[in-house]
């Protein structure tokens, strides 16, 4: 609970209005806000359409039949993804004391210390299960690399089962799925969690949806399956277009909307009557266990029609061409921005006034200054070691998304 009580104190010592800001939660429009953190099941999604397509697009070419192959295949991702986590571990603990020094400081001083004690963690990605408690993790917001990495390791064992049958290999995805929500829904039922990750906690050492759901594999897994299929199917495709009559497409994208509006509105009750309205505790383990499994569907349609022509103007903007030098910066600044905005926050002095429009314009700075901030990371750190990679290994081959 430490952890919640110091993030309480920030936005109290940060916003001079903290009352006014809390019942923001209460505005249906701030259930976007809230539901932004189903963005990360869209990149469970991406990782397994990626690692399954161009996995099985190899195998089919008549690699991976050696062992230093698949070797190679598990050393690229954690040589992808590990020195500039590491390189930012490093500055956190040597450098946070000189970069931030005013009054919020002092409310959690103590910061560098979970990263002196557990930056092992990280490296070996085993940061959502070690340390227990969240509040001891070392960049606790980490926890989706480790729990990418984890996914990633057993993803040949599937994708070899599709290469080798899919009437295999389908069923056993399909059933994986259905277990992994069975798993989240006992574990939510048990523990009697919320249906959101901002919800009360039912334990004095941990935060349940924390600790137990929302950063565990095994709860995950669903929208990394559906990724999975989705690349399996992409695989299977003779030609990248698919024409089909409007009406199809427009259901599509209908339906695909409707369950992504649910997922992120069907709480709306709970926060428009906040502190009086309780769901029970079946519908609060059934929204768990279904509702990123529900958005990973939307986000596997959104891939899927713009794949084969079908986007329409959702398809023209995420084909806008100047994604792709932004694209090769976002694993940078992922793993950076909140130790900007640490930096930012603890070294104000003076009060923000939360407002909508106010909180908007913070929102552009940072994230202008984040990527501008992580093109010299890339530059010192992940562009050498990509180079480093291709030098040692004497081919420029990628066995894997980057």
């Amino acid at each position: 609970m430490y952890d919640k009580l110091i993030s309480s104190l920030l936005c109290a010592a940060v916003l001079d209005n903290i009352l006014h800001a809390s019942k923001t939660l209460q505005d249906t429009m701030f259930l976007f806000v809230i539901g932004a953190h189903f963005a990360v099941d869209t990149f469970f999604v991406m990782s397994g359409v990626l690692v399954t397509y161009l996995t099985l697009k190899r195998l089919e070419k008549g690699e991976g039949r050696t062992v230093s192959w698949w070797l190679h295949f598990y050393f690229h991702r954690w040589w992808r993804l590990t020195p500039i986590l590491a390189y930012t571990i490093l500055m956190y603990v040597t450098l946070y004391f000189r970069l931030t020094g005013g009054p919020v400081y002092t409310f959690d001083s103590s910061a560098p210390h979970d990263c002196q004690n557990n930056w092992w963690t990280n490296m070996l990605y085993i940061q959502n299960f070690y340390p227990l408690e969240s509040g001891d993790k070392c960049f606790s917001w980490t926890w989706y690399l480790a729990c990418d990495m984890q996914l990633f390791i057993l993803s040949p064992l599937i994708i070899g089962l599709l290469y080798k049958s899919r009437r295999i290999g389908v069923p056993v995805v399909a059933f994986l799925i259905l277990a992994c929500m069975g798993i989240t829904f006992g574990i939510s039922y048990s523990y009697e969690l919320p249906a959101t990750i901002f919800g009360a906690a039912t334990s004095d050492k941990a935060t349940p949806d924390v600790d137990y759901i929302y950063m565990k594999p095994y709860t995950r897994a669903p929208a990394y399956l559906v990724g999975m299929l989705l690349g399996y199917g992409f695989t299977c495709m003779k030609k990248r277009r698919v024409h089909l009559h409007r009406g199809f497409i427009c259901l599509g994208w209908a339906i695909a909307v409707a369950i992504a509006m649910t997922v992120i509105l069907g709480l709306n009750k709970q926060y428009a009557e906040l502190g009086s309205y309780y769901a029970s505790n079946t519908m609060r383990s059934f929204y768990n266990a279904t509702a990123r499994f529900g958005w990973a569907l939307s986000m596997a349609w959104v891939i899927w029609a713009c794949h084969t022509g079908n986007g329409g103007p959702a398809g023209v903007v995420l084909a806008w061409p100047g994604f792709a030098p932004l694209s090769k910066l976002t694993y940078a600044v992922f793993i950076m921005h909140p130790d900007l905005m640490i930096v930012f926050y603890y070294n104000l002095r003076k009060q923000i006034h939360q407002t909508t429009f106010t909180m908007t314009i913070l929102f552009f700075a940072h994230t202008v200054a984040d990527f501008m901030f992580c093109v010299g990371l890339d530059l010192l750190v992940g562009i050498p070691f990509t180079r480093l990679e291709d030098a040692l290994l004497h081919q420029r081959t990628v066995y894997t998304h980057s």
